[in-house]
């Protein structure tokens, strides 16, 4: 297991509009620290679902082998600004919901103000808070980055963030409202 805590990364481009105007693409990129790892492989080899509006997406495995790929365009409409999204994160070899580890629920609108969001992950049912072997809170880290980099990797305040040492496992998801 990775010290002091285990990262899943995940890319998620969002779009959303506000009352009147199109604010754009927004990029964004979710961490998972001191995610659980309920079996005996060293790296985190979790995969994490997210469900937004009527769109819902899950991520390929993430483990050692894990090499990222772009998936499908997922198309919706657009009923209010502040519209629900959850994230839930299930171990690697689960083949049905009862292996859901955790979730996160969360609104669109909080992803409008803040470029660094921090949101503890709950056991299913969300009344429980998720934690680790070491009895660590697990967490997830929203981050919004500048359009004028390339990839979050290239922007210098996600780099500031992430230590050298700790290793990351990258999938990019895209989301466009029509």
């Amino acid at each position: 297991m990775l010290p002091g805590y285990a990262i899943v990364v995940i890319l998620v481009w969002l779009t959303y509009l506000e009352e009147a105007a199109c604010n754009g693409l927004v990029k964004m990129r979710f961490e998972i620290h001191d995610g659980p790892d309920t079996d005996t492989f060293t790296k985190p080899d979790m995969d994490v679902e997210i469900i937004l509006g009527v769109c819902k997406m899950k991520t390929s495995y993430v483990d050692g082998s894990y090499s990222p790929s772009l998936p499908e365009i997922f198309f919706y409409k657009y009923h209010k600004q502040a519209e629900p999204v959850e994230f839930n994160i299930y171990e690697n070899e689960a083949i049905s919901a009862s292996w859901k580890l955790g979730e996160v629920p969360s609104f669109t609108l909080h992803f409008t103000t803040d470029t660094h969001i921090i949101k503890d992950v709950y056991k299913p049912g969300g009344k429980e808070k998720l934690k680790n072997k070491q009895g660590t809170q697990t967490t997830l880290h929203i981050f919004l980055y500048d359009d004028q980099h390339k990839t979050p990797q290239d922007d210098p305040k996600l780099k500031a963030y992430k230590s050298e040492e700790s290793k990351t496992f990258t999938a990019e998801y895209w989301m466009e409202r029509t």
